[in-house]
């Protein structure tokens, strides 16, 4: 849902990058990474650029005093990590947002075929609970009801996605080597 709320608002207000951009979603990621492992390895075996990857996954639970926000620290590109920091601090923070910080100890979501592939990809992750996660992922009570009926949790996640598309996809000289590119506030 937050990706295509994400589609939504660029194409409501014409958006026109100036660089490709695709929206994804991916099937058999629970079973192994499937889709989005066969699309990064098609990718590279073709010779796509792919200039950064945003993974939008588990982006609505928040309980408790919790930062709103965590960032994946493992298979993730750490110059794309630092770049989702300076977006986080330059759009999200001034609003009163606080980001935080996690590691899956696995390739938990699809940003890691990106990764395992040899492209910069990273993830922001849903807040969860003051004891970790979401306690209902996998089971009969992973509803919108288990969340307060609400998915105004995720809105901030479809603002990251936002600032990183007028960031990335502005230009053609955006490198993710080397530190992090300069972010501009765009309006």
């Amino acid at each position: 849902a937050t990706l295509t709320e994400t589609l939504r608002i660029v194409l409501s207000e014409g958006w026109r990058p100036r660089r490709t951009v695709k929206f994804m979603g991916y099937a058999a990621e629970e079973v192994g990474l499937r889709g989005s492992n066969a699309i990064a390895q098609s990718f590279r075996a073709s010779g796509v650029n792919v200039v950064a990857v945003l993974q939008v996954d588990m982006t609505n639970y928040k309980s408790g005093a919790v930062p709103d926000m965590k960032l994946i620290n493992d298979y993730s590109n750490a110059d794309l990590r630092n770049f989702f920091i300076a977006l986080f601090d330059t759009y999200l923070a001034p609003k009163g947002l606080t980001r935080g910080s996690v590691a899956c100890g696995y390739a938990c979501s699809d940003h890691a075929s990106w990764t395992n592939a040899g492209y910069p990809a990273a993830m922001m992750f849903e807040a969860g609970g003051a004891n970790g996660g979401y306690p209902y992922i996998h089971t009969t009570s992973d509803t919108l009801a288990s969340m307060g009926e609400s998915a105004q949790n995720s809105v901030k996640f479809a603002q990251f996605s936002l600032a990183y598309l007028a960031e990335t996809a502005k230009t053609a000289h955006v490198k993710y080597t080397g530190g992090p590119a300069p972010v501009s506030r765009v309006q």
